[in-house]
């Protein structure tokens, strides 16, 4: 019985890893979202209105990503 507990223990600690490390990469990500709506954003805002006509937010976001290598 000795055995089954520890074997649990350890899948138990290696849960406990999981969630860390599955938080660890949900930050990360978080930060490279936050980062790239205010590049977006920054890009946007420097950009002349009479073009901004010409296209949706969806094609800007595009013309973004494109020119960023993105």
């Amino acid at each position: 019985m000795g055995r089954l507990k520890d074997k649990l223990e350890v899948e138990i600690m290696d849960l406990a890893i999981m969630d860390e490390t599955i938080d660890a990469i949900g930050t990360c990500l978080e930060h490279v979202a936050d980062e790239f709506a205010i590049g977006f954003a920054e890009w946007f805002d420097y950009l002349d209105s009479n073009y901004c006509k010409d296209y949706t937010i969806k094609e800007l976001l595009q013309i973004y990503k494109k020119e960023n290598g993105l």
